[in-house]
C-alpha cells in the first residue's frame, strides 16, 4: 500500500501502511493486513513457544526458563487471517531440555493445534527419554490418548471429542492423578498418584519410532509447559483478544480536516468486526479520541469535519473484535484504511450528484474500486 493521490492540484487522501505507520496493540501485521493476536496464556510457565516469528528456523521460548525450538524445514502460517502458528505438515520441531517434572506436584502441559481428523493416528507431541505421547484418532477417529513409558498411566478421552479445526488441549498432572482438557471440558482422567518424569528432548509432529502413520497433526499455535497444575476444573479458554491499532502519518505540514474514512478487510458474523474508529482531534501527547460512525460502524463513514492540528501525527485509532462466540475463535482482517483530507478551508470538489469526493478520480487499491 501508498500513498495516493486522488485528483488533480488538491490534497492527497492518505492510504496509511500497516507496517510503517502504526503502533500496535493486541494486533499482529501480516504482509499488508492486520489481524487481532493470541490470548497468551498466563501462569508463569516454565517454557512458553508462541510461534509467532512468522519466518525463519526458530521459534524463541518466552518461558521462565527459555530453551529455543528448532523447525526442521519448518513453514509457517501467513494465510490470511494470519495467526502465526507453526504448519507442521509435513514438518516438525524439537528441543533438548533434560529435565526432570514432578508430576504429583502439579504438572500442565497446553497448547492450540489445527488436528485432522481421518483415518489416521496423527503424533502432535512425542518426548525423548521416557517417552511421553500425545495421539490423535486412536483407537479411531476423534479420540486423543496420552501414554508414555513410567511418565504417568494412560489417559484417553471418553468419547471421540476431537473435530478437524483449531482445538485447545490442556494435560494436567497432579498428587490426585490427570486428567485431560479439550476445549476447557474434562474429556479425561486417571486417579492415583503419578511418578516424576524426565524428558531429554521433546518433540512436535515427530515420530522417533519407525511407525508408518503421519506424522504431523497439522498446526501448531502457542505451547506451554508449567510445573504446577494450572487447571482442576472445566474452565473456557479463548483465541483471540480485542484489540486497538493507532494508524499514523508523519507527512503533514499543518492541520488538516478529516471528510471521510473508509477502509477493506475480512469482516462479519464468522470473522470478528471492526468495532469502534476514533480520530485525534488532540495532539500526540494529549490525544483527543472522537468516536465517528457510532460503534460497529460501516464503511464508509463521510460528512466529517474533524481538524487534526498540527504536528499531530496519531490521527486515527482502530478497535477490532472476534468473532463473537464463546471461545472468540476467529479475528478479523483489516487490510488496508484511507483518510480523505484537506488543508481547512480547502474545497471538497463534486463528482455527480450526490457525490463528493477531494479530487475528481475513484481509486483502486489492491484490484478492488472503492
Amino acid at each position: 500500500m501508498s500513498t495516493l493521490a486522488w485528483g488533480s492540484g488538491l490534497s492527497a487522501d492518505r492510504v496509511l501502511t500497516f507496517a510503517g505507520n502504526c503502533e500496535l496493540t493486541a494486533m499482529r501485521i501480516a504482509s499488508s493486513a492486520v489481524a487481532l493476536d493470541w490470548v497468551r496464556f498466563g501462569g508463569n510457565p516454565k517454557h512458553y513457544w508462541t510461534f509467532d516469528e512468522g519466518s525463519g528456523t526458530s521459534a524463541a521460548d518466552s518461558g521462565a526458563v527459555p530453551r529455543t525450538m528448532t523447525l526442521n524445514g519448518g513453514s509457517w502460517e501467513t494465510a490470511s487471517p494470519w495467526i502465526g502458528p507453526a504448519d507442521l505438515n509435513p514438518n516438525w520441531t524439537n528441543v533438548t531440555l533434560q529435565e526432570t517434572y514432578v508430576l504429583s506436584a502439579g504438572t500442565t502441559i497446553e497448547c492450540w493445534a489445527y488436528c485432522i481428523v481421518d483415518g489416521n493416528q496423527r503424533v502432535l507431541l512425542q518426548c525423548g527419554g521416557l517417552g511421553l505421547r500425545f495421539l490423535f484418532n486412536w483407537p479411531s477417529a476423534g479420540y486423543w490418548l496420552q501414554d508414555g513409558n513410567d511418565w504417568a498411566p494412560q489417559m484417553l478421552t471418553s468419547s471421540p471429542v476431537i473435530t478437524t479445526g483449531w482445538h485447545h488441549l490442556a494435560a494436567v498432572w497432579d498428587s490426585t492423578g490427570g486428567r485431560l482438557y479439550v476445549d476447557g471440558v474434562q474429556a479425561g482422567s486417571y486417579s492415583g498418584t503419578p511418578p516424576n518424569g524426565w524428558i531429554s528432548d521433546l518433540y512436535l509432529g515427530y515420530q522417533v519410532s519407525n511407525w508408518t502413520r503421519p506424522w504431523a497433526p497439522g498446526k501448531i499455535g502457542d505451547f506451554a509447559m508449567y510445573t504446577s497444575a494450572k487447571y482442576t476444573s472445566n474452565f473456557t479458554p479463548t483465541r483471540y483478544q480485542d484489540g486497538s491499532i493507532v494508524l499514523t502519518d508523519s507527512s503533514f505540514s499543518g492541520p488538516r480536516k478529516v471528510t471521510t474514512i473508509d477502509w477493506i478487510g475480512t469482516f462479519g458474523d464468522n470473522y470478528g468486526r471492526v468495532y469502534r474508529i476514533q480520530v485525534n482531534t488532540g495532539t500526540n501527547t494529549n490525544p483527543n479520541w472522537v468516536t465517528v460512525g457510532g460503534d460497529y460502524p460501516s464503511s464508509p463513514i463521510s460528512g466529517l469535519d474533524l481538524t487534526v492540528p498540527s504536528g499531530t501525527t496519531r490521527l486515527v485509532r482502530v478497535y477490532l473484535q472476534p468473532k463473537a462466540d464463546t471461545k472468540k475463535t476467529e479475528t478479523p482482517v483489516l487490510n488496508a484504511l484511507r483518510i480523505v483530507h484537506v488543508a481547512p478551508g480547502g474545497v471538497i470538489r463534486p463528482l455527480g450528484p450526490g457525490l463528493t469526493r477531494v479530487g475528481a478520480i475513484p481509486g483502486v487499491l489492491g484490484g478492488r474500486r472503492w
